[in-house]
């Protein structure tokens, strides 16, 4: 398995639909290789429609010690379809959920410098939706705001400020329909959005905004930050894995960039008040977990290292187990 442009890696215990069918056939058209990873209740329909399946079995069989010690039934799962992308030499990891419907070909070869739009705001946090807007004569830039996102700045004023060429090797892109945004979001507005086209948008150093696992890029440079913890709630753990590889980017002189959407989400059932309690520690600690990553003393560090010390400042901060070390130590043998 060689030569890929881009690998597709999702996770999912759906049958296959139009969309996840739709994204197959556009990774062959791309002539890339599209992974879906099982859990204990995926069905074994994803045997027939041409994607690489890696089932319990398989997982245990390519990755033994790794999958011994990754808890079942957690979205981070998706780890071992990462690994296997990995060995596909892709240049470009895309990840995505399976509610996702594309609307344009992700697979399609992507830039790792980015002219994108910076914006000056008046805190560490930047609410990149609010910047993108929405196509609605009601808009309220602070009633749309991603998941993870600290509460208390929902109110930041922002200003662009300039034009930038960067090295962007993780590249968030947005969606369409029912984004992802916070249980908060849903139950009190609800509503289904379309975001306007513009510019891709790049954080500054020491500059935050959430990414998630819904529709992003990871270029090769960084498949090892790609790592999901799996000793919290499927609700924190992209959000986490995310504001741990911003910090580890940040001491590397590289950026996170924000991008036009290429899907629409339609998403699953969700049980909204369930959703809410599982984001409760981000609700209250998002703020603080960005500023215990930010002021941690990681320069020098190899890359292993900075991972390891960013997920001991989230253990010793309670929102992972002391477990997880031990699962992320397994990960990094693979690096």
């Amino acid at each position: 398995m060689t030569g890929y442009t881009c690998a597709g890696v999702m996770t999912t215990i759906n049958n296959p639909n139009d969309s996840m069918l739709q994204l197959i056939k556009f990774s062959e058209e791309a002539n890339s290789k599209f992974i879906v990873v099982g859990d204990i209740k995926t069905p074994t329909t994803w045997e027939n429609t041409g994607c690489d399946f890696l089932s319990i079995e398989s997982q245990l069989r390519l990755f033994p010690q790794f999958a011994a010690i990754t808890p079942t039934k957690h979205y981070a799962r998706k780890n071992f379809g990462y690994l296997r992308a990995k060995a596909t030499d892709a240049d470009w990891i895309y990840e995505t959920d399976d509610d996702n419907h594309p609307v344009k070909n992700p697979f399609e070869a992507r830039n790792l410098e980015v002219t994108a739009s910076t914006f000056k705001s008046s805190s560490r946090w930047l609410n990149v939706y609010a910047i993108f807007g929405i196509e609605s004569e009601n808009y309220n830039q602070k009633h749309l705001w991603p998941r993870g996102f600290d509460l208390n700045s929902l109110g930041n004023e922002y200003d662009y400020d300039l034009e930038q060429t960067v090295i962007s090797p993780i590249q968030q892109g947005l969606a369409n329909g029912d984004p992802d945004v916070d249980a908060i979001y849903r139950l009190v507005f609800g509503e289904l959005v379309t975001f306007k086209e513009r510019n891709p948008v790049v954080l500054q150093p020491g500059q935050v905004c959430p990414t998630n696992s819904q529709t992003t890029w990871w270029h090769k440079s960084v498949y090892q930050l790609m790592y999901l913890p799996s000793t919290c709630t499927f609700r924190l753990t992209d959000i986490l894995r995310g504001f741990v590889a911003w910090r580890i980017l940040i001491e590397e002189k590289q950026y996170v960039s924000f991008h036009n959407p290429v899907v629409r989400q339609d998403r699953n059932d969700h049980v909204l008040l369930k959703d809410f309690k599982d984001e409760v520690e981000l609700f209250i600690g998002s703020s603080e977990i960005i500023e215990i990553l930010f002021n941690l003393q990681i320069a020098g560090l190899n890359r292993q290292d900075a991972l390891s010390a960013c997920y001991e400042a989230l253990v010793a901060y309670g929102v992972v187990s002391p477990d997880e070390m031990l699962i992320l130590n397994e990960w990094n043998k693979h690096f």
